[in-house]
C-alpha cells in the first residue's frame, strides 16, 4: 500500500494527478482517496 500512495502523492506535489473525469486533483484529501481506492481495485482483482 505504502508504494501505491507514494507515487499518487508525488504526481500530485507534481501537479500531474489528475481525477477520473480529466481534471486536474488539487485537494490532499482527494489525492488520498484516489490512492486508497485505487489500492482497494488491486486487492479486488
Amino acid at each position: 500500500m505504502k508504494d501505491k500512495v507514494e507515487k499518487v502523492m508525488s504526481e500530485f506535489k507534481a501537479g500531474e494527478l489528475k481525477s477520473s473525469s480529466g481534471k486536474k486533483v488539487t485537494s490532499r484529501k482527494q489525492a488520498l482517496a484516489i490512492a486508497l481506492a485505487m489500492k482497494q481495485k488491486d486487492r479486488s482483482n
